[in-house]
C-alpha cells in the first residue's frame, strides 16, 4: 500500500477528524477517545481524484478499508461494480486472495480512503474490536466466491444487483414533475405539495428552465421558523442553484450527490430545462422493479403448480433487496405484496370454476400476511367474513368447497397448511359478519388465554379480496370496545411479555442452550415478536386501524387516549425493530446465497463487534420496556 501516507501528526484537524469519523464507525458508545487514537495513528490516508483508478494488490497482508469520503466502487476485470461504497462504508481485503481479478478502486468523485493493516492494529485497546472482527464485519473482496455461493442460482442473485447500480437516471426518474414559477407564493407552494403529497417542487421559469426548488424542509425552516408571510414569492425562500443531474446519468452518480451533500431530491435537466426529478424512492422503485414482473407473471398463470414455480424464487428476491439497501419495511412490503399476488390468483382461479359467490364475502389475511412484514414463503393464516345475509342451508357448501380450493392451491404454490388450523378452510374462520361480531366480542369482554392467542392473529387483519367494507364494519365496532376494555388491554400486554428477548441479567446475549439452534439467537421469537405483540397492544389501546408494526409504532397519535407506550418508548422500539430485522433479512439472505434454506437463527459469533453491540442495546430496550409494560399491567388489570 505504497500510495498510501501516515496521517501527518501535525495536522491537528485533519487528525480530529479521523478520530470522529473512526469513533463513528467503530461505535461511540463501544470505544474510548485513547483507543480511537491509537487507531488513528496507524491508519493510512490515500487520497483519489476523480475517477481515479487505484488497483488493488493481489497478496500480501489483510487490510481494512474505509470511506472516509466520497464515493466509490469496486470493480473487476469485467468493468462491472462488486460494491459501491460512500463515506462511512468500507471493504476488507483479506491476506489470502484471488490473483488475476485485476480488483481497483474507481472514485466517482474526488474523496479518500482511509486504510489500517492488520500488521499495524493496535492490540492494547480492550474498547475495539479485535481486526478479525473488524474484517468480518465488511464485505469482503477477492476472496474466493466459489466457497460461499455454491450453485448458479445463487450466483445470479449477486450478478442481478450489479446492473442496477448502472440504471440511467431518465429510466426511474418521475418525469414532468410539478412546479411552480419563482413568483408564486409560499402558500401556493404548500397546498400543491399537501394536495399532490409530494415533498419538493422545482421551480421554473419560461420554457421549463430550472432556477431553483422548495422543499417541505425549506418551508418548516424557513418559513415556519423565521417568520416569513406565506403570502411572500417562493424566489424568497427557495434554493437557487440546485445540484441536478442529467437523464442519462446514473443511479450511482444519484448516490454520489445524496450521500455527499445530504440531500433527498435532484431535479433532473436536458439543456437547462427541468425533466425530471430523482428520489430515494426512486431508487426503491428501482429496486422493486423485479417484484412487479413476478406478480405480472403470477396473475397470467392458470395454476398452482405453475405458480409454485415463481414463488420458489422467491428467496432471491429478498437477498435482492436486502442487498440493494431497501429498509426492513420496505422488503416486508414488496415480499408480501407476492403472497397477495398469489393469494388474488388462486381465488381468481378458484372462481373462474366455481362461478360467482352467493353472498358478497371478504378473504382476509392474518399474521404477518396481514401485516405485510413477511420476508420468505411461509404457512397461510387467513379467513373469511361473509355479507350477513348468508344462510347455511343454501350457502354453506360453496363457501366450504372454496375455501378449501383456495387453502389447497396456497399450500401447492408454498404457502404450506397453518399448524394451528388458522385458516379459512375452517369452519370455524369462514362465517357470516355477525358471528365475527360474536367472536371478537367474547375476546374482548372474556378474555382468556385463547384470546390473547388469537388477538395475536385476528387483529391483524387485511382484505385481500372481495368487499372491504366487512372488514370495516367489524374494526367499527370492535376497536372502541377494545380501547376502554381495560381488562382486555392488560391481556394484551400480558401476552406481549410471554416471549422475553435473548439478552442476559448484565447485559450479554444469551443464546440457545440445546438442540438443533445451541448458541444461537432466535431473531424472530426472541428479539421481533415481543415488538410486534407490544406495538399491537398499543394501537389497540388506542383504537387505530393500523395493523403493521412500524405503522403502529410511528403514527400520530389518533386519539386523545394516552395508549400503553410513550412516544418515546414508540420511537425507540420502532428503531430497534428495524435494526434487528434488517439484521434477520442479511442474515437469511446470506444463506440464500449459499444454497441454504432461510431461518431465524443468527450466530452472535458471526456478528462484528459493532453488530452484537448495537443488538445488545435494542434487546436492552426491549427487556426495558416490558418490564414497564408489566407494571403498568398490573395497575390495569
Amino acid at each position: 500500500m505504497s500510495d498510501a501516507l501516515p496521517i501527518d501528526a501535525a495536522d491537528e484537524a485533519l487528525r480530529t477528524r479521523i478520530v470522529d469519523f473512526l469513533g463513528a464507525v467503530v461505535g461511540e458508545h463501544a470505544a474510548d477517545g485513547r483507543d480511537l487514537d491509537a487507531l488513528a495513528a496507524v491508519a493510512r490516508l490515500l487520497r483519489l481524484e476523480e475517477s481515479a483508478n487505484w488497483p488493488l494488490p493481489e497478496d500480501g497482508e489483510a487490510w481494512i478499508c474505509l470511506v472516509l469520503e466520497g464515493v466509490m466502487v469496486v470493480r473487476g476485470n469485467a468493468a462491472t461494480s462488486l460494491l459501491a461504497l460512500a463515506e462511512g462504508s468500507g471493504f476488507a481485503l483479506p491476506a489470502r486472495r484471488r490473483k488475476g481479478d485485476g480488483l481497483i478502486v474507481k472514485a466517482l468523485d474526488a474523496g479518500s480512503l482511509l486504510l489500517v493493516a492488520e500488521s499495524d492494529y493496535p492490540a492494547d485497546t480492550a474498547s475495539l474490536p479485535s481486526f478479525a472482527e473488524m474484517l468480518t464485519s465488511l464485505d469482503a473482496v477477492g476472496v474466493d466466491r466459489q466457497s460461499e455461493l455454491q450453485d448458479d442460482a445463487a450466483d445470479e442473485v449477486v450478478a442481478e444487483q450489479r446492473p442496477m447500480l448502472h440504471t440511467p437516471i431518465g429510466e426511474v426518474m418521475t418525469a414532468r414533475p410539478f412546479a411552480l414559477p419563482p413568483e408564486a407564493t409560499i402558500r401556493d407552494a404548500a397546498s400543491l405539495m399537501a394536495e399532490k403529497r409530494i415533498s419538493c417542487l422545482p421551480i421554473v421559469q419560461g420554457d421549463h428552465r430550472l432556477v431553483g426548488i422548495v422543499t417541505e424542509a425549506d418551508i418548516t425552516a424557513r418559513v415556519v421558523a423565521a417568520g416569513h408571510d406565506s403570502a411572500e414569492a417562493l424566489a424568497t425562500i427557495m434554493s437557487d442553484k440546485p445540484l441536478t443531474l442529467g437523464p442519462g446519468d446514473t443511479l450511482v452518480d444519484l448516490t454520489r450527490l445524496l450521500s455527499q451533500y445530504r440531500i433527498a431530491h435532484v431535479p433532473v435537466v436536458k439543456g437547462g430545462r427541468l425533466v425530471g426529478i430523482i428520489t430515494q424512492t426512486d431508487i426503491v422503485r428501482q429496486q422493486s422493479s423485479s417484484v412487479v414482473h413476478i406478480n405480472a407473471e403470477i396473475a397470467r398463470l392458470d395454476s398452482a403448480d405453475a405458480i409454485a414455480g415463481i414463488t420458489a424464487e422467491t428467496p432471491r428476491l429478498l437477498a435482492h433487496l436486502v442487498d440493494s439497501g431497501s429498509s426492513a419495511m420496505e422488503i416486508g412490503h414488496v415480499m408480501t405484496s407476492v403472497t397477495d399476488a398469489v393469494t388474488k390468483r388462486v381465488i381468481a382461479l378458484a372462481l373462474e370454476d366455481l362461478g360467482e359467490p352467493p353472498v358478497p364475502f371478504a378473504w382476509l389475511a392474518c399474521g404477518s400476511q396481514g401485516r405485510r412484514e413477511q420476508t420468505s414463503v411461509t404457512d397461510q393464516d387467513n379467513c373469511i367474513i361473509i355479507d350477513d345475509r348468508f344462510d347455511k342451508t343454501q350457502h354453506g357448501e360453496w363457501f366450504a368447497r372454496f375455501a378449501e380450493r383456495v387453502c389447497t392451491d396456497l399450500d401447492t404454490t408454498g404457502y404450506v397448511f397453518c399448524p394451528g388450523d388458522m385458516m379459512a378452510m375452517n369452519p370455524r374462520w369462514c362465517q357470516p359478519l355477525r358471528v365475527w361480531l360474536d367472536y371478537f366480542d367474547g375476546w374482548i369482554n372474556r378474555p382468556d388465554n385463547e384470546a390473547q392467542m388469537l388477538a395475536s392473529v385476528m387483529f391483524d387483519l387485511r382484505v385481500i379480496h372481495g368487499e372491504t367494507g366487512l372488514l370495516y364494519s367489524l374494526q367499527s365496532a370492535s376497536l372502541d370496545a377494545a380501547s376502554s376494555n381495560s381488562i382486555f388491554v392488560a391481556h394484551l400486554m400480558s401476552n406481549a411479555l410471554k416471549h422475553r428477548p435473548p439478552i442476559g441479567l448484565f447485559g450479554q446475549l444469551a443464546t440457545e442452550r440445546r438442540g438443533q439452534w445451541r448458541h444461537k439467537i432466535d431473531m424472530k421469537h426472541g428479539a421481533l415478536v415481543p415488538i410486534v405483540d407490544m406495538a399491537r397492544a398499543h394501537a389497540l389501546s388506542v383504537a387505530s386501524r393500523e395493523v403493521n408494526t412500524w405503522e403502529r409504532l410511528t403514527e400520530p397519535a389518533v386519539s386523545e387516549k394516552r395508549g400503553v407506550l410513550s412516544e418515546d418508548a414508540r420511537r425507540n422500539l420502532a428503531e430497534s425493530y428495524e435494526f434487528m430485522s434488517m439484521l434477520r433479512m442479511r442474515h437469511q439472505a446470506r444463506q440464500v446465497r449459499r444454497g441454504h434454506k432461510p431461518d431465524n437463527y443468527i450466530n452472535p459469533d458471526d456478528l462484528g463487534q459493532l453488530e452484537r453491540e448495537q443488538l445488545k442495546y435494542c434487546l436492552g430496550i426491549v427487556k426495558k420496556l416490558q418490564a414497564t409494560m408489566q407494571s403498568r399491567q398490573g395497575v390495569l388489570g
